[in-house]
């Protein structure tokens, strides 16, 4: 058995990606587990597939080594991993973490399948099971240029491997953190496991709640097709309702 004081820990902090034109939520959170290990532990090493923030403004770990894998060197890897999903299973299990006493994983697509052995402790904050793989899988192949060029069967023969691939390393992790009641939903039904729910942390100092509000309604997300804000927009101007 390993013994080590708290502060001797070493820790594996792994994300899926990190892209210069996506830092959000997700990206987040991951920054704000890095804050609460660095707090109450030690700090940790940083692994993901790709990144693109280092040496730009939205770095949020500072001048600290990302670690990658060989999918940064692929073309346009770094700006457009999704690309490379059939590769995406292959790479997060060459992430090498043997010498991590905790790995803690932040995962939206495949970080929370990373390998680890029996004396290590690996928690998941998962933001949602695999989504183009399950509810969201027609929403996708809609909109992807593969299925518009007559790839339609391949790439829902792609996602019906991935599903089983996603399903099948849900349980890899010793503890499962959903980020929601409706993630948590998601992981039982889809993985068949339990997991406990945290609720993404809110920096009230932005807020005055005693402020009075606009007479509208707010959507922020990602501008992607899973998200359906088409049919967001369409619904608010068929009910005539102020949204931004």
């Amino acid at each position: 058995k390993r013994k080590y004081s708290k502060e001797s820990i070493k820790i594996a902090l792994v994300h899926d990606w990190f892209l210069k034109k996506s830092i959000s939520g997700a990206e987040k959170i991951t920054s704000l587990i890095d804050n609460i290990l660095k707090s109450n532990f030690s700090t940790p090493d940083l692994f993901c597939i790709v990144e693109g923030i280092s040496n730009t403004n939205n770095n949020l770990f500072k001048n600290r080594k990302i670690n990658t894998t060989f999918i940064q060197n692929l073309p346009f890897g770094k700006t457009n991993v999704q690309n490379y999903l059939p590769l995406i299973p292959y790479a997060i299990e060459q992430i090498d973490l043997r010498n991590y006493d905790l790995i803690v994983s932040s995962s939206h697509c495949a970080a929370k399948a990373v390998l680890t052995s029996p004396d290590q402790i690996h928690i998941s904050y998962v933001h949602t099971p695999m989504r183009y793989t399950w509810d969201q899988m027609n929403t996708y192949i809609e909109s992807s240029k593969l299925s518009k060029f007559g790839f339609e069967i391949p790439l829902r023969y792609l996602l019906f491997k991935l599903r089983q691939w996603d399903y099948q390393t849900g349980s890899r992790p010793d503890y499962l953190i959903a980020n929601s009641n409706f993630t948590a939903k998601r992981i039982k039904k889809y993985w068949g496991l339990n997991s406990t729910v945290i609720h993404p942390a809110i920096n009230t100092k932005r807020f005055n709640f005693k402020k009075n509000r606009g007479d509208f309604y707010l959507s922020v997300n990602r501008l992607v097709a899973n998200k359906r804000i088409d049919l967001l927009i369409k619904s608010f101007n068929k009910l005539n309702l102020p949204l931004l």
